[in-house]
């Protein structure tokens, strides 16, 4: 804005008299090296003052020096104008919310000229229609994408956000194609779980339920020992969480935090905390276990009623429902489970190798009681030529079963001791052990009888069958009822099929 066409109003009085003309150039220099005009306009009037005529006119100088404030005072209200131009854009989100691009806009404008001012506060860059374009795709993006974009959308220039965008919209639509290829029943499992994850979250997940052929990001290549390594601390912690959502034992939407929490770690923070963090903690596992548990063993209806809002809470969270449900989980009280989730638990439990040779120890021992008891009733002999004559006498053929049925358990009566010694040496574990053996060796040292050695033998057996599969299946459920277990566990049968598992 030129000087000599400021406007009138406003003038500063400076009193000429008494001033010399070089004083007043002086005052009028220094008054525009302090102004806020721009550098253009200060170079204009310096140089009036310094080239033309009037500059050593006392009333010309006087006009300059009154007219100074006014022009000053209007290119200062076409800055505040553009700068709250500038705060509505940062508001509607069209424009970056980084401090810095803020300055920068303001430094350009304040330097542009008056005429240029009015010309650039009418239309400018922030007025391109491609800063709503993409603001309206960046916000067509799924939420829990946005959410992990929002930092570096709000902080980046337009064509920052123009490339941010049109990169994501690309990977969002390659992984939900990709998800969308699932069987219908792995989606339903997963469904909820890729709603809420991010991009870098949706492609581990498919990767860990088997999808392949996902093309890489171009910045991936060339990555320093320290980045990679950074990378793969990201991704197995990510992958711990993962398996603990798949057990219902972690919250999804608790993944963000720890996630954000972890990647801002140094890398040799990252390296302790995978192994240290809570994720990690054993007491917290099995209360996590518990909890979970607990949730399980209600009323069915009950739990479809609240199985998303359980899943989606944290640990504390999901004990505050429970809580709300008047059902309590407190550290040293054990917990009742449904007996078909004690059996299913007890049944996984038979399968240890620990009780495979208990179990074929019990299930021979119970043939023997089985065959000798056969024997018993349907024959009064008990020797095999017995049951030839007596066959001979009633004119009949032998049945050669039957012989065997006797024959096999003789051979058994005959071998029962070393047997006994056999299972002792095997299956003792201590002292209680040890002496149980013992006192079933002398009994038979007391000549009890063949049947009552064998029931003990096989009662034996059972016991610890029941003792191996209970202390198992309390690893699984922490917080049950040992009786309670040890009842359903009596109700299981130990034995195996001996020809598969001699096979």
């Amino acid at each position: 804005m030129a000087l000599e066409s400021a406007p009138q109003d406003g003038r500063e009085n400076v009193d000429a008299a008494g001033c010399d003309v070089e004083s007043m150039r002086q005052h009028f220099r220094t008054l525009v090296m302090g102004s806020r005009l721009n550098r253009e306009e200060q170079q204009s009037a310096l140089g009036w003052l310094e080239e033309s005529q009037e500059s050593r006119d006392a009333s010309q100088l006087q006009i300059r020096i009154s007219h100074l404030p006014v022009a000053e005072q209007a290119s200062r209200k076409l800055v505040d104008a553009y700068a709250k131009k500038i705060e509505d854009a940062m508001h509607a989100g069209t424009f970056s919310k980084n401090s810095s691009r803020k300055q920068a806009y303001m430094d350009w404008f304040e330097k542009l000229s008056y005429a240029d001012k009015q010309k650039y506060l009418k239309e400018s860059d922030l007025d391109k229609p491609e800063r709503k374009a993409v603001l309206e795709a960046f916000k067509r993006l799924p939420s829990a994408v946005r959410k992990d974009l929002q930092q570096e959308f709000g902080d980046g220039g337009l064509e920052e956000r123009q490339k941010m965008v049109g990169k994501a919209s690309k990977k969002h639509e390659e992984l939900k194609l990709a998800f969308l290829k699932l069987p219908p029943e792995i989606q339903e499992k997963y469904r909820e779980q890729f709603k809420v994850s991010t991009l870098q979250e949706r492609e581990r997940l498919l990767k860990s339920i088997g999808v392949t052929g996902l093309k890489k990001d171009a910045e991936s290549k060339n990555k320093s020992p320290e980045d990679a390594e950074n990378q793969q601390l990201i991704k197995e912690y990510d992958e711990k969480m993962i398996g603990l959502i798949e057990k219902n034992l972690f919250s999804p939407l608790s993944m963000k935090a720890y996630q954000e929490w972890f990647r801002a770690l140094p890398l040799s923070e990252k390296r302790k905390n995978l192994r240290k963090s809570d994720l990690n903690d054993t007491d917290k596992l099995r209360e996590r276990v518990t909890v979970r548990d607990t949730f399980m063993a209600l009323n069915p209806a009950i739990q479809k009623k609240n199985e998303l809002r359980f899943r989606n809470a944290d640990l504390e969270g999901r004990k505050a429902i429970l809580a709300s449900m008047n059902q309590t989980v407190s550290k040293g009280f054990t917990s009742s489970y449904p007996e078909n989730i004690m059996k299913h638990t007890l049944e996984q439990a038979m399968e240890s190798p620990a009780l495979a040779q208990t179990r074929m120890l019990y299930t021979e021992m119970k043939e023997v009681a089985t065959l000798r008891r056969r024997a018993e009733i349907r024959f009064e002999s008990k020797k095999a030529d017995g049951i030839v004559q007596k066959a001979a006498n009633d004119d009949r053929e032998v049945d050669p079963t039957n012989v065997m049925f006797i024959e096999d358990f003789r051979h058994h009566q005959e071998k029962r001791f070393g047997l006994k010694r056999h299972l002792i040496q095997k299956r003792a574990e201590g002292k209680d052990a040890m002496e149980t053996g013992a006192v079933l060796v002398n009994r038979q040292k007391q000549e009890v009888n063949a049947e009552t050695f064998g029931h003990l033998i096989v009662d034996h057996l059972k016991g610890e069958f029941v003792a191996g599969i209970v202390n198992a299946a309390a690893q699984r459920l922490p917080r049950a009822n040992r009786a309670e277990l040890s009842k359903v566990a009596e109700k299981l049968d130990p034995t195996v099929d001996l020809y598969k598992t001699v096979a």
